[in-house]
């Protein structure tokens, strides 16, 4: 599992989130935020991504965390360097944990302050 949360990382890292879910993702994933109901399929995922997007002007930079294992599991901090579309840069942090099953990722949750 580990060489799949290195792949992650690095193209997280690269901002590559559809290669990421493309390569790496289960069809039927789920994706669950605070605050938010859960999500499932990549399709559902690609949008949540473009409503984000829409509204950031650049992200400055994303940096990610060593993961940490556990069973089916890994954990991975991320910091954002963001710049929403009419306003300066914010820092932002967050952990993110990863459901991995067959090679696959099959659900991801996020977990910050809103």
């Amino acid at each position: 599992m580990n060489h799949i949360a290195k792949k992650l990382v690095n193209l997280i890292e690269k901002q590559d989130f559809s290669g990421a879910r493309q390569s790496l993702y289960h069809p039927n994933c789920k994706s669950i935020e605070p605050g938010s109901e859960a999500l499932i399929g990549i399709q559902a995922l690609g949008e949540k991504e473009a409503k984000w997007r829409s509204g950031i002007e650049v992200i400055n930079s994303v940096r990610c965390s060593e993961p940490i294992y556990g069973g089916r599991y890994f954990a991975i901090g991320i910091t954002w360097q963001i710049t929403y579309k009419g306003q300066s840069p914010t820092f932002w942090e967050e952990l993110a944990l990863f459901e991995v099953q067959n090679e696959k990722i099959i659900s991801e949750q996020f977990f910050y302050t809103a």
